[in-house]
């Protein structure tokens, strides 16, 4: 341990503790064995390397840390490790940003919002989500949506796909023009049927059946054949 003859005393072990005397000027430097120089100037306590670039600055309660020529660790082998503000927290990589976690990574908002990310499993849970982009592409092996209400806007829509199937109480379909185009078979099995034509109905074919097992009515005020 060093001592200055104003009663200001420095020890370095395996962190920097500094000890000043409140009526004394604040003017002290000690230099570590690699190099680095650690000094206190006008209330502020600085840590250079062999360098003079800036490790450490400390003063009034704020502490910047800094790594310039490697790597900054913090480390707890067997504890965790906290970051707590009372403000807003700030990352900033020019590179990637990682963030890993063996078990599982939560981000939490400031009322229930959370999202989860565990080693199969990713999950969203909000009240409302919104997702803005210019160009998505989802691919799913198995895919399933349950909700209350889902509505779809959209200035085209193209599905494509090997069978589709459509189960509902209750079926509605509203278009200006609707165009149907069945190179095979079309086939419809309904308990009852209406057709509603305010105009014109053409029905055009190469052979036509028509089979009732009990009557059959055409009524029109002209019924023209042949």
């Amino acid at each position: 341990m060093l001592r200055h003859k104003d009663g200001i005393a420095l020890g370095l072990m395996s962190s920097l503790a500094v000890e000043l005397s409140p009526s004394q000027d604040p003017e002290l430097e000690a230099r570590l064995a690699d190099g680095s120089v650690a000094r206190v100037e006008q209330g502020v306590l600085k840590l250079h390397d062999r360098e003079g670039r800036l490790l450490l600055r400390y003063a009034d309660g704020h502490a910047e840390i800094s790594a310039p020529n490697g790597d900054l660790v913090l480390a707890a082998p067997r504890g965790r490790v906290t970051v707590r503000s009372a403000e807003d927290v700030l990352i900033e990589a020019n590179r990637d940003l990682l963030f890993r976690g063996h078990r599982k990574v939560r981000v939490q908002g400031g009322g229930n919002a959370e999202v989860a990310i565990e080693p199969d499993t990713v999950s969203v849970d909000a009240s409302t989500l919104k997702v803005s982009v210019g160009h998505g592409h989802v691919q799913a092996d198995s895919a399933e949506l349950f909700s209350r209400h889902v509505a779809t806007v959209a200035q085209r829509v193209v599905t494509r796909a090997e069978v589709v199937e459509v189960e509902a109480q209750r079926l509605v379909e509203k278009a200006k023009d609707a165009f149907c185009d069945v190179k095979g078979l079309f086939q419809q099995r309904v308990g009852r049927m209406r057709t509603l034509v305010n105009d014109v109905l053409t029905v055009r074919s190469r052979r036509t059946v028509m089979n009732s097992t009990e009557d059959t009515s055409i009524d029109g005020e002209r019924i023209l054949l042949g």
